[in-house]
């Protein structure tokens, strides 16, 4: 945890500083979906978009190239996480499709963020005979990029009382 102090600023400058203080922070999110099979009640594009929010645990961000910075010809494991996604309902009963189906290609140690088994974010939901399969790559980024990039953190400021 950062504290510092600020003094002798109005409230919108100090709002304005914890803004760009958050937007350039570098996380890691998913930017590219190919969808090979998907028979849910989505569109694949809003599947995509709901996939590209999911907070990626970025502890290792430094070890990663932004796309832009890196020198390879389309993508290698210094600058993208790849990530895959293969769930079918046989069964009768609605099948929940969360982050814990999503499982990353190698051992990048880059994980969807949740705390326990029971604490996975939703997907989708899979009715009988319904089947979602399809790839991911993440890549690093900052939020004034897009928002999907925006650290998944607490920042504030308080203002102290002058007590006389």
């Amino acid at each position: 945890m950062v504290k510092f102090t600020v003094k002798n600023i109005d409230l919108a400058t100090a709002n304005t500083l914890r803004r760009v203080m958050i937007a350039e922070v570098p996380t890691l999110a998913i930017e590219f979906v190919t969808v090979d099979i998907n028979t849910t009640v989505l569109h694949d594009q809003f599947l995509a978009h709901r996939l590209g929010l999911i907070p990626l645990n970025s502890r290792e961000v430094e070890r990663f190239n932004y796309p832009r910075d890196c020198d390879c010809p389309g993508g290698c494991e210094k600058c993208q996480i790849k990530y895959s996604l293969h769930v079918k309902n046989t069964s009768e009963d609605v099948r929940d499709v969360t982050t814990k189906d999503l499982q990353p290609e190698g051992n990048n140690g880059v994980w969807p963020v949740h705390t326990s088994e029971d604490n996975a974010i939703l997907i989708v939901r899979l009715g009988k005979n319904q089947e979602l399969k399809l790839s991911a790559i993440a890549i690093k980024g900052i939020g004034k990029e897009h928002a999907k990039w925006i650290p998944v953190a607490v920042a504030t400021f308080q203002i102290d009382p002058i007590i006389r």
